[in-house]
């Protein structure tokens, strides 16, 4: 196995037993982060920060047990390679109104491995979007998109090798801005 430090990891051991036995699962020598399920055999977890200066780890070893009898041990190596997660500049809470073209929004984030990165969002207010390529968020709120406020916005920046760095902020909306009436005195 070879992942990244940050990654997110689900590697599922498959083990059966002829006789239809339950089957315990343990493993010894997994890098930082990781954790096996003692009842489904699905080793899973984030690769920790730093779990690069040991690896790799060799042996790693799974064993799997009916309370009988062991399998014979399976072992394996895991190299873990570096990797710096990327940092992202923390975003304002935000304040508009509706129907309003908002001032476009640049999510700042840095990656010390120069990796590319990749923007998303979750709970964006409707009318809005963001680039995927470069942060940058733009548009139009929706008429009505006070009913949904405040929305509670998540950023999400990936160099592909990690699990996403998350940005939380606050979206909040008043109701629709028009533009005043100028009403004629009555005769």
């Amino acid at each position: 196995q070879t992942d990244f430090e940050g990654a997110a990891v689900n590697l599922q051991i498959v083990a059966v037993d002829p006789n239809g036995d339950s089957l315990t699962y343990a493993a010894a020598g997994l890098p930082g982060g990781l954790a096996i399920d003692v009842n489904t055999g699905l080793i899973s977890g984030n690769v920790a920060a730093g779990a690069s200066a040991s690896s790799p780890y060799d042996p790693v070893t799974v064993t799997v047990t009916d309370a009988k009898d062991f399998a014979t041990p399976v072992e394996f190596a895991w190299t873990i390679n570096p990797n710096d997660i990327p940092e992202v500049t923390p975003i304002p809470n935000q304040s508009n109104e509706e129907a309003e073209t908002i001032t476009p929004l640049q999510v700042s984030a840095s990656d010390g491995d120069s990796d590319v990165l990749t923007y998303g969002a979750i709970n964006l207010p409707p009318g809005l979007s963001i680039n995927s390529g470069s942060g940058l968020i733009t548009g139009t709120v929706d008429a009505g998109a006070a009913v949904g406020s405040p929305y509670s916005v998540i950023v999400t920046v990936s160099d592909g090798k990690a699990v996403p760095v998350e940005a939380p902020f606050t979206w909040t909306f008043g109701g629709e801005n028009n533009p005043p009436v100028v009403v004629q005195p009555a005769n």
